[in-house]
């Protein structure tokens, strides 16, 4: 569905920050519509979880703030 939508669609990895089993990643996404071709960025971040070495989980959040807080990082 996003390939039909998106002539173009990249996560470009910013800052990783280590929180022990988590990892919080400011990520910019580029993008690019389809039929448009209307040019989009959008700053967000994730945080991956990882359990004996594994990835568990990961969560993409808007705000990046929140994603610190999730990660134990902000009070």
């Amino acid at each position: 569905m996003l390939r039909d939508a998106w002539a173009e669609w990249r996560f470009e990895p910013e800052r990783f920050i280590d929180a022990g089993d988590h990892v919080v990643v400011f990520v910019r996404v580029v993008a690019k519509g389809g039929a448009s071709g209307v040019p989009i960025e959008l700053l967000d971040a994730h945080v991956v979880t990882l359990r004996d070495g594994r990835l568990t989980s990961t969560c993409v959040y808007r705000d990046r703030s929140e994603a610190l807080e999730a990660a134990g990082l902000q009070a």
